[in-house]
């Protein structure tokens, strides 16, 4: 591959967003909000979720834990799938995340809030 091919690759998928056209996602006010996560507890598993609703659920939980001042939740993704996929652009597109560890197993999130 030609340097000049290999640079423009690094410079377009450092600003890869995740993708918002209505012709890949259906409208997130048709989606049923379904909380299956206690909000007292710090942690979100989203196995078997659509991933519409993982990422309604996931903004929703997030949302929950800085209104309860939390400084960290633990989010289970699963250690493949389009969820795992998406989740990295989730996690950067949100003003309350300072940080997060993949953990060992590849499969959940350590996240650390900010308010």
């Amino acid at each position: 591959m030609k340097n000049s091919d290999k640079n423009l690759w690094e410079d377009y998928t450092k600003n890869v967003v995740p993708i918002r056209s209505s012709k890949f996602l259906m409208p997130l006010n048709n989606i049923k909000k379904t909380t299956k996560y206690s909000q007292k507890s710090n942690i979100l598993d989203l196995h078997n979720y659509k991933i519409q609703d993982a990422f309604v659920t996931f903004k929703d939980f997030i949302e929950s834990h800085i209104s309860m001042k939390s400084k960290k939740v633990l989010i289970i993704t699963g250690k493949s799938g389009l969820i795992k996929q998406e989740f990295s652009y989730w996690i950067l597109n949100n003003k309350h995340i300072k940080s997060y560890v993949l953990k060992n197993d590849g499969g959940a999130f350590d996240i650390k809030l900010t308010y």
